[in-house]
């Protein structure tokens, strides 16, 4: 084996969901390769064969990519309480945002959930013990909010508990944990469970990332808001004057 096979062996083997993808893949492209050569003769084991690969990997593909898609009692996806309707702001703190985000929680007398980045929490410590002060909820989203899925198992573990630490230094506690836009890699719950940290989805994106104005904030929030549901909203300078 060369060294650069050896690498890329490697690199596969320290990144689960890339081993994986790769893997349901290749079955599925194989399976469908046997099917056309004619096996297995009969035709109902060969349209089984197709079907069973091929839903696997698509199966792999909604798990890694749908942040919903998971096991019931490994996620929570619903908001707690029968009349309950939560907000969740992903992202912060900046001082562009958080202070104007507090402020008008705290005119309505609402309380949400802050899923806070590591590096921003070791910039501004003051915020995050501000949004302590005020009764919301800290959550855990990363050191750097980067992508996880094809990270490997290490940096992913590095991920998320240098984000821990952070929160802790700043005087929090998070027992939440969101990873960025949603996307799980093989082996998270694993992780979060050595921290005691449950996965937290939601039902509603309101895109306010996309800057269109308070108005359309509102209306897409409004036409999302259930009972039970989990509302996904940013707290980042792009949604300066319009979340």
């Amino acid at each position: 084996m060369t060294a650069r096979a050896r690498s890329l062996l490697r690199a596969l083997l320290e990144r689960p969901t890339l081993l994986a993808l790769a893997l349901a893949g290749a079955a599925a492209l194989l399976s469908s390769l046997a099917a056309a050569a004619g096996w297995p003769r009969s035709a109902l084991p060969r349209v089984g064969l197709v079907l069973g690969t091929w839903a696997a990997l698509a199966g792999l593909v909604a798990f890694f990519f749908t942040p919903g898609f998971d096991l019931p009692w490994r996620a929570l996806r619903r908001a707690p309480g029968a009349r309950s309707l939560a907000l969740t702001f992903d992202d912060g703190p900046h001082p562009d945002t958080t202070p104007a985000l507090l402020a008008a929680l705290r005119r309505a007398g609402v309380r949400a959930t802050f899923f806070l980045v590591g590096e921003s929490v070791e910039r501004w410590p003051e915020l995050v013990r501000q949004i302590a002060a005020d009764g919301h909820t800290h959550g855990n989203h990363t050191q750097r909010h980067r992508l996880l899925t094809f990270r490997t198992t290490a940096q992913i573990a590095d991920e998320v508990a240098a984000c821990q630490r952070a929160l802790g230094r700043a005087g929090v506690d998070a027992r939440l944990f969101r990873p960025p836009h949603g996307f799980k890699p093989l082996g998270l719950h694993r992780i979060l469970r050595r921290h005691d940290l449950t996965l937290v989805t939601w039902q509603g994106s309101i895109r306010d990332t996309d800057a269109p104005g308070a108005a359309a904030v509102v209306e897409r929030a409004v036409a999302l808001a259930r009972r039970g549901r989990i509302l996904l909203l940013h707290d980042h300078p792009r949604c300066r004057d319009h979340t």
